[in-house]
């Protein structure tokens, strides 16, 4: 469902996931969906958290939760999902809404075929989706560039 909406059609009634991985450096991801079908339609709702380990300072985890339907029609099932995302970049939480699309063909019980398109019209900033939320703090000016390096026409005298 993460990678493909139209993925969670080869359920039968109801399926339910969970997964945990740590990686080098203490970094984990953490996720859970669950779908059901309900005559041609399958539902899916999802999350997935992605936390660092602890530094200076406490980091909020990244998060993204999403819903999908998707409906079926012999062995095409085509699906959409919204979504939304919250990280945290330089200290600075900011948030998005999207959607994904997805389409998949049944080649027997256990594979399908598929593509999906994924992060359409995902907007967002610090604070707010949809463009409504401020947008991110400006970067600080750069620094002044250094002098320029004393021209060889001049001389100095130094008396110690």
């Amino acid at each position: 469902m993460f990678a493909n909406p139209a993925g969670i059609a080869t359920i039968r009634r109801l399926a339910l996931e969970g997964s945990y991985e740590q990686y080098v450096g203490g970094t984990t991801l953490s996720s859970a969906a669950a779908a059901l079908r309900v005559g041609r339609f399958d539902w899916g709702v999802g999350a997935q958290a992605l936390q660092y380990p602890a530094g200076p300072s406490y980091q909020q985890p990244d998060v993204l939760g999403l819903t999908a339907l998707v409906f079926r029609y012999g062995l095409v099932a085509v699906g959409t999902s919204v979504k939304y995302s919250r990280e945290t970049i330089a200290g600075v939480p900011a948030d998005a809404w999207a959607g994904d699309a997805g389409v998949a063909l049944a080649v027997s019980d256990i594979l399908a075929l598929g593509a999906s398109v994924q992060n359409l019209g995902g907007r967002g900033g610090a604070g707010g989706g949809w463009g409504g939320g401020s947008p991110p703090p400006p970067l600080p000016p750069p620094p002044p560039p250094p002098p320029p390096p004393p021209s060889r026409d001049q001389c100095g005298l130094v008396i110690a």
